[in-house]
């Protein structure tokens, strides 16, 4: 599988840190698992940081077309601005709303070492549409 995505990070009342990333990934299953990986490009900021991640998940039905989603996470920056990495879990249910397009709600916890210490515990939103 290829994908390509425009992933917007708004904050509220031009907030610092919004910001708009291009993504480009690949995918595909092996041994029963979903292995991918994942390059974002940030076209707002002025330096042009760039992120790469791969992860390994595994998806299981849960009836009425939908599914529980579970992955690990392991990304780190590709310039030299930044230098950190984040290993993660998430656990997301989606759904089909229609023809090629697909609802999730997300929750995410990540551990952060290098230039941005820290822990984060997040959740989300995403509509996709597939072609």
């Amino acid at each position: 599988d290829l994908s390509l995505g425009l992933i917007r990070y708004d904050f509220g009342n031009g907030a610092a840190g919004d910001t708009s990333e291009l993504a480009l990934g690949a995918g595909t299953a092996i041994a029963g698992l979903d292995v991918a990986a994942s390059v974002y490009y940030d076209i707002d900021g002025n330096d042009g940081a760039m992120w790469g991640e791969l992860s390994v998940g595994k998806s299981f039905d849960v009836g009425g077309g939908a599914s529980l989603d579970l992955a690990l996470n392991l990304g780190s920056s590709l310039d030299a601005a930044d230098d950190y990495t984040t290993i993660g879990l998430s656990a997301a249910v989606s759904k089909e709303l229609g023809d090629n397009l697909t609802g999730s709600i997300y929750l995410l916890g990540e551990e952060t070492d290098g230039s941005a210490d820290g822990d984060d515990l997040v959740g989300g939103i995403s509509l996709s549409y597939g072609f």
